[in-house]
């Protein structure tokens, strides 16, 4: 199945759509969670998390060519909102060996478009490693917390907090936790309290400076006639 009969999949939600995904991209997405947590538990819980925020916003996506960089995407942005003992390594790090990962083991292309080859005069064709094959038990409990009939709310709940896309459909940095996210979501609000109490300093003290002239100014003489 392509990319784009995936993505008709999801945005259909067909059965056993997820299931195809996980099939197809599950081992990529579970090395780069377990690569940046460094903890089993949790690469599992931002593994289920993305594919519930893919199959949520399916729709949003761009261009369906780019699903694999747009589940890594997801799956950075939902691996810096799970805590771990360890804690989350920098969302830019680079991947294993400084290339991106492909359970496909697709030959590395333009940036944009992996499975194409760079044709670079006659050097060989390198091709992307290989991520470890996780658990046999891991896809039944993924899928079973992604498709289950009792985990309604909860995928509500992710889809909802994952739902600051660009118009690529791909994650926002600031929707990101962090203290960073927090204080980009908060500066809009502060420059509009700022610009708002600058307002009222400036008309208090226009009154203040129009109430001070009039006091100065000498009393009216009576007239005489």
């Amino acid at each position: 199945m392509t990319d784009r009969e995936l993505v008709a999949a999801l945005r259909a939600r067909a059965d056993g759509a997820c299931a195809r995904l996980f099939d197809a991209y599950g081992r990529d997405v579970h090395a780069e969670c377990l690569r940046l947590l460094g903890d089993a538990e949790a690469a599992q819980a931002a593994l289920r998390d993305t594919l519930v925020v893919a199959a949520a916003h399916a729709d949003r996506l761009a261009d369906p060519d780019l699903l694999r960089e747009w589940l890594l995407a997801i799956a950075r942005a939902e691996c810096r909102r799970v805590p771990t003992a360890h804690g989350p390594a920098p969302a830019d790090a680079p991947a294993s060996g400084g290339k991106a990962l492909s359970g496909r083991n697709e030959n590395l292309g333009h940036p944009g478009r992996p499975g194409r080859p760079v044709h670079s005069g006659s050097a060989p064709t390198r091709t992307a490693p290989v991520p470890p094959v996780p658990p046999a038990s891991l896809r039944v409990r993924v899928l079973s917390a992604v498709t289950g009939p009792g985990t309604d709310g909860y995928r509500r709940h992710v889809a909802a907090r994952a739902a600051d896309l660009d118009r690529h459909g791909f994650p926002r940095r600031h929707a990101c936790s962090g203290p960073r996210g927090a204080l980009r979501q908060l500066a809009p609000a502060l420059a509009v309290t700022l610009a708002v109490l600058l307002l009222i300093g400036l008309v208090h003290l226009t009154g203040a400076d129009l109430s001070r002239r009039g006091t100065d100014q000498p009393p009216a003489q009576p007239l005489v006639y």
